[in-house]
């Protein structure tokens, strides 16, 4: 444990996620094991900073999670965060469809339909998920 850091984290050993509970509710295990998941994916190997801005973002994809949000939840400016990010060749949009894109392809990935997987990534309507998913892959998500 240490104390004074920049920001609050929790790790643990991913067996430890699979085991059960004995007062397990299934409403609320299936929401947090979708928040889980979403964290689980989120890529790995750029700065820290790089990586909590993409585990922020990926905590509530459902919510649209804007570049004046995360930097809120991160607890710094909006322009200080993009600058910090331009220093690292990109930026908190890039990061957060990368975000978007990785959960996109596991949802459709396991069989989640098109208008699920949509309205799980924030997108308004699964047309406009669509021509984003081509926009980012050269494909449609079917």
């Amino acid at each position: 444990m240490k104390f004074g850091m920049p920001f609050d984290e929790l790790e643990l050993d991913r067996s430890q996620l699979d085991l059960a509970f004995a007062s397990a509710d299934e409403l609320i295990s299936a929401v947090l094991e979708t928040k889980v998941a979403a964290l689980a994916a989120v890529p790995t190997g750029g700065s820290a900073l790089v990586d909590r801005v993409r585990r922020t973002a990926a905590s509530d994809l459902a919510a649209r999670p804007s570049p004046a949000a995360i930097a809120s939840e991160l607890r710094t400016s909006e322009r200080t965060l993009r600058r910090q990010l331009e220093r690292e060749g990109t930026s908190v949009r890039a990061l957060i469809a990368d975000v978007r894109l990785q959960r996109a392809r596991e949802l459709l990935a396991v069989g989640r339909p098109v208008k699920d997987v949509a309205l799980s990534l924030g997108f308004s309507e699964p047309s406009a998920f669509s021509r984003a998913y081509k926009r980012w892959t050269g494909r449609s998500p079917t």
